[in-house]
């Protein structure tokens, strides 16, 4: 048996930001972190767990690319969740380039954004 905690790969309600003022709370106290692809805005939270926003404006495209764009982010971070290493808000803005760039450069990104994030103060 392995004594790593298992960490659930599913993508539960409790991991998404849902209110307008989560959304306003991470983008006016969180750090933003730029990339061709997305702009990641983050903040440390309170919680147990790290939760995920997206947002997707109408001049990314139509709504069948908007969405494409948000199970894409949604994937990744559902499939990289243990990388996070403490509890905290991600909220991305999707860049238009995102739309003609294959998956596996997105998630090269995201992995690359997610070492730029601070670690947990050792005690």
């Amino acid at each position: 048996m392995s004594s790593t905690p298992k960490v659930s790969a599913r993508f539960h309600k409790s991991e998404k930001l849902r209110t307008s003022r989560e959304f306003k709370r991470v983008y006016d106290k969180g750090r933003r972190y730029n990339s061709p692809l997305f702009t990641l805005f983050v903040l440390k939270n309170n919680e147990t767990l790290s939760r995920f926003g997206v947002t997707v404006t109408k001049k990314i495209g139509n709504a069948v690319e908007r969405n494409r764009c948000k199970r894409i982010l949604r994937e990744i971070f559902r499939q990289n969740k243990p990388q996070l290493m403490q509890p905290c808000d991600l909220v991305f803005n999707v860049k238009k380039a995102m739309l003609q760039t294959p998956f596996q450069q997105i998630v090269e990104e995201y992995l690359r954004l997610l070492n730029f994030l601070p670690k947990p103060q050792a005690i």
